[in-house]
């Protein structure tokens, strides 16, 4: 057995394919110029396997910085300040920011439904004190909506809301 190993190694070595002898190539090597059809030879390890390296781009690659990138693809609300229908399908919510725009927001709930309408499947209640909202209230959702995407204001003034979905 060992003896046609030995063969089939010292065949591989002798033949030669459109002048390039097969066999391992060197990782500094040039690549070869192929056309379809064209016969290449390959190197492998000591199991057989043939070695593979990535030669290309993945799909979102950032070749500069050497990542990988992962981002959200979101589309903002705009500033929402009343009952709004912002998505009649099933969509994403990833999240909901809510600020005050003056010295002391009316107090109130205002309520993100997985719904087209004032209805349905609550997600976030959040109930807006009589205060001053001078900071950003964010609510990091990250929820899947089946129905459609609805923001609810009851007796609430002086905030502001953008959802962030797709």
């Amino acid at each position: 057995m060992r003896l046609i190993l030995c063969l089939v190694a010292c065949l591989m070595l002798a033949i030669t394919v459109e002048g390039h002898a097969a066999g391992p190539v060197s990782s500094t090597a040039a690549a070869p110029t192929l056309t379809e059809g064209t016969a290449n030879s390959f190197s492998s390890d000591l199991a057989g396997n043939v070695r593979t390296t990535l030669g290309t781009l993945f799909s979102g690659e950032d070749q500069t910085n050497n990542v990988l990138r992962v981002e959200g693809q979101f589309t903002p609300s705009g500033n929402i300040t009343s009952d709004t229908q912002i998505k009649a399908s099933a969509g994403y919510v990833h999240n909901l920011v809510c600020i005050g725009t003056d010295a002391t927001a009316t107090a109130g709930t205002i309520i993100l439904y997985n719904n087209t309408a004032e209805s349905g499947t609550v997600i976030v209640s959040w109930a807006v004190q009589a205060s001053a909202y001078l900071q950003p209230v964010v609510f990091p959702l990250d929820a899947v909506m089946s129905t459609g995407i609805y923001l609810g204001f009851t007796t609430t003034a002086d905030i502001t809301c953008t959802v962030s979905y797709r």
